[in-house]
């Protein structure tokens, strides 16, 4: 056995790396979760979705693919759903449930189309939309501008208590 001066040293140099060696080895083998996206209506979305992973201080941004298998990174912070007729979505991880097989399904609410009347307006309007429980409307779930000669937008559909100012 080996005690003190030199052989002690590498004794316990030689614990620290093989501590290393498995915590890298176990974050390796964490887990990718298999995502499954519905709208609203729990129906499988049909068109290509953009999905920007929040990892440490960078985001990852990855396209979803109809019918085609994703696994999520195997660990992030948040994640930000959006395609030209869904979303826009924002969840934290710890926000997500996993199903009993692993997997995650994430529900992200179609868009819909947001008329505005009243004639010219001079200014483009800015549209925010908060969610309905929203004690603060600090942070909007949905912002848009609608400019002067526009009557229009797609919002995500849902319920929301919605903010109009001239911009």
């Amino acid at each position: 056995m080996l005690r003190g001066g030199r052989g002690g040293r590498l004794l316990r140099h030689l614990v620290a790396l093989s501590v290393l060696l498995l915590a890298s080895s176990a974050l390796a083998a964490e887990p990718r979760a298999l995502l499954h996206v519905v709208d609203d209506q729990g129906k499988t979305v049909e068109e290509a979705l953009d999905l920007c992973f929040h990892i440490d201080l960078r985001t990852d941004c990855k396209r979803l693919i109809p019918a085609e298998e994703f696994h999520t990174p195997p660990v992030f912070y948040s994640v930000r759903i959006e395609g030209e007729h869904h979303g826009p979505l924002a969840l934290r991880r710890e926000q997500l449930q996993a199903e009993a097989d692993g997997s995650f399904r994430i529900s992200v609410a179609r868009k819909a189309l947001l008329h505005i009347d009243g004639g010219l307006r001079p200014k483009p309007l800015a549209i925010s939309l908060y969610p309905p429980n929203d004690l603060t409307f600090r942070e909007p779930a949905f912002r848009a501008t609608l400019q002067p000669s526009a009557t229009a937008v797609n919002v995500p559909a849902g319920e929301f208590v919605a903010s109009l100012a001239t911009a």
